[in-house]
């Protein structure tokens, strides 16, 4: 939801950047999201259509402040085309998402809803290895939602994730010291899923192997 100004002060830090933008009712605004991130850098590009409602606004179409629109698979087709970035779907959880982002042309599909936006749907580590199996490594795969430590970080790369997204577990060590409390939960979670590999004998992140990872059957 953040401006155009806002992400040329993230994307200034050097940090790799994926710009996820939001399912906005006006197609310009998409656009300009898009361009602004083409311009400054950004390694890829997005659309988070998994936050086109929410319901505890009794309007339901706007999310704060601004309307949204679930967009259709046409519409998704021009906003992948329209930008040379890799375009990547944020809220896909089936293999049928997984191909369908595929056959538009997206390079990769963030597995999430929200944490816990969609009340009992499953959790997304629990679909990696099924679409993997699927797609191959046609998409980048990202588990988003749910991961709390960097243990769960661990168990998402070993189903076959390419990456996980962390945002919840930052929001406090955010708010109590700031950027150097981010830096220190980072940290901390990358120990956790050093010490993981350590212990499984993994030595690279592309070389994991899914089989130290038991599903229980409920």
């Amino acid at each position: 939801m953040g401006s155009c100004e806002e992400l040329e002060q993230v994307l200034q830090t050097g940090a790799g950047v994926i710009k996820i933008i939001k399912p906005y009712a006006d197609p310009d605004e998409i656009y300009r999201r898009i361009e602004c991130a083409e311009k400054n850098g950004a390694i890829a590009v997005g659309m988070d259509v998994e936050h086109a409602v929410n319901v505890s606004d009794d309007r339901d179409s706007f999310v704060a402040g601004f309307q949204m629109k679930l967009p259709t698979l046409k519409e998704l087709c021009r906003y992948v085309q329209s930008t040379k970035l890799p375009f990547v779907i944020k809220g896909g959880l089936s293999v049928h998402d997984a191909e369908t982002c595929a056959e538009i042309g997206c390079a990769g599909m963030i597995l999430s809803h929200h944490n816990g936006l969609m009340r009992w749907a499953v959790p997304p580590t629990m679909m990696v290895s099924e679409i993997r199996e699927a797609v191959g490594d046609s998409l980048t795969l990202i588990v988003d939602g749910g991961i709390a430590d960097g243990f769960d970080a661990f168990k998402a790369l070993a189903l076959g994730a390419d990456a996980v997204s962390i945002g919840r577990p930052l929001m406090d060590p955010l708010k109590e010291k700031g950027p150097e409390g981010v830096a220190e939960t980072i940290r901390q979670f990358t120990d956790e899923l050093k010490a993981m590999m350590v212990r499984t004998g993994t030595k690279k992140l592309k070389h994991m192997d899914p089989t130290v990872i038991h599903p229980i059957d409920w």
